[in-house]
């Protein structure tokens, strides 16, 4: 799909001493090691070989109000206009040495029908919304890469870094189906947060 806006960002958007806020925070809460969709039947070394790293889950209000007018503005500003009424549970990320997630899209390229809250039933994932919460000189690696391979604004097959996504409470908002990836972390640690705005299936 050809799109005017690959992607939508907010440069520092998120004031350092709310960052700072959200990983205190997260330090308090039971953390989990980071799974992948239908993993029921794979080893954990698989999993890891796609996505190591470790997630606390959010719920809270004031996270939802703090973001949620971004992605609204993100969502007419880059001239998508998705349909959306519903965001799921927040997930703050870490990565660790040598943590990543490979390649990967959100969307699932249906709606969700079984093994999921109620409230997200019939709708599908339209956009992922990414926030970078510690500064990217603290962490080696750890890059935000989009595959937009499929487009025709780009000359090349590569990868695109996305490099402003290394400034401390960076948004980033784009289509759930883009190819991405965080590439591993070879030094320091990196925590994100991370939501998905839902809505009915595309027409």
């Amino acid at each position: 799909m050809n799109l005017q806006n690959n992607y939508y960002f907010y440069e520092k958007a998120i004031p350092n001493r709310l960052c700072d806020r959200i990983i205190k925070e997260a330090e308090t809460r039971q953390e989990h090691k980071a799974g992948v969709s239908k993993s029921k039947d794979i080893t954990q070394q698989e999993i890891d070989n796609v996505r190591d790293s470790f997630v606390v889950w959010f719920n809270d209000p004031w996270l939802y109000n703090l973001v949620l007018p971004f992605v609204r503005n993100a969502n007419q500003e880059a001239g998508w206009n998705f349909d959306i009424d519903w965001n799921e549970n927040i997930q703050f990320t870490k990565y660790k040495l040598n943590q990543h997630y490979d390649w990967h899209c959100d969307d699932f390229g249906k709606p969700y029908t079984t093994n999921c809250s109620p409230k997200y039933l019939g709708k599908q994932r339209k956009l992922s919304i990414s926030i970078l919460l510690n500064d990217g000189s603290e962490f080696k690696g750890g890059n935000l890469q989009f595959d937009f391979r499929n487009t025709n604004n780009i000359k090349d097959n590569k990868p695109y870094t996305f490099l402003n996504g290394r400034k401390k409470g960076t948004i980033v908002v784009f289509p759930s189906f883009t190819w991405h990836r965080v590439q591993p972390v070879t030094d320091g640690e990196r925590y994100s947060l991370v939501m998905w705005s839902l809505g009915k299936p595309y027409r």
